[in-house]
């Protein structure tokens, strides 16, 4: 869990799973910056925080659009701002919606995979890495390991996200609870009252309100005895 509550990785993530890969092996050469003889160097492999424009990855043609994602210089740069057609070849949520060729796509494909055999510029990937790296396109090029991965949400945003979060939860855990009350009246004969079933309590948007700003306010002062901690640990008052 991470401090302002927002959860942690679950599933595959590219800073996780690939970026240890590249700066083990590529990031010597691949700085996007200049060469010792003063050339370019090829584009970056690096882990570091990209930010970027409208016209490099434009959102369905809405300039007010921002995915509010810290994505990497790495994975920017292999994807083409996410418009392929470039180290790496995936199967895009715009991809044609008939059935695609076999090999039409994906690792198997890829210009990336293909500097990997048997080496590239004498750099000796594994073949565990390699196999991360096809995984990794053949999920159609993840990102983010969980929902909130990387996020630069304002803090209006996170309370409203965690609010629909605890609200699924609460509804989860009253479903648990009813089924577990229904295998017990069929198991065991048991009855119940129409009291003894919780009534879901986190709806609305009264709920919704009393929630955001409890959060805000605790993270407010969360983060205000942080910095107050902070002062003190340098001997500041």
């Amino acid at each position: 869990m991470n401090g302002d509550g927002t959860g942690q990785m679950e599933c595959f993530s590219y800073v996780r799973e690939i970026q240890p890969i590249l700066d083990k092996h590529c990031v010597r050469c691949h700085t996007g910056g200049k060469t010792e003889d003063g050339g370019d160097a090829p584009f970056s492999l690096k882990g570091d925080v990209l930010p970027y424009s409208y016209t490099q990855c434009p959102n369905n043609g809405d300039k007010t659009q921002d995915p509010h994602r810290a994505f990497t210089a790495s994975y920017l740069n292999l994807t083409r701002f996410g418009h392929g057609d470039g180290p790496v070849n995936w199967i895009s949520a715009q991809s044609r919606p008939t059935l695609l060729p076999p090999y039409s796509a994906g690792a198997a494909t890829s210009k990336l995979m293909q500097h990997l055999e048997p080496s590239h510029n004498d750099v000796q990937v594994s073949q565990a890495e390699k196999q991360r790296i096809a995984c990794w396109i053949d999920l159609c090029v993840p990102f983010c390991g969980s929902y909130t991965d990387a996020n630069r949400w304002e803090e209006q945003v996170k309370a409203t996200y965690l609010y629909f979060e605890a609200k699924r939860a609460r509804l989860a855990e009253i479903e648990v609870d009813n089924l577990r009350k229904l295998l017990a009246a069929r198991a065991q004969g048991k009855t119940f009252a129409p009291e003894d079933f919780q009534m879901f309590d986190q709806g609305g948007p009264e709920a919704r309100r009393r929630f955001e700003q409890n959060w805000l306010e605790r993270n407010r002062t969360g983060v205000t005895e942080v910095s107050r901690s902070d002062r003190r640990n340098h001997g500041e008052r």
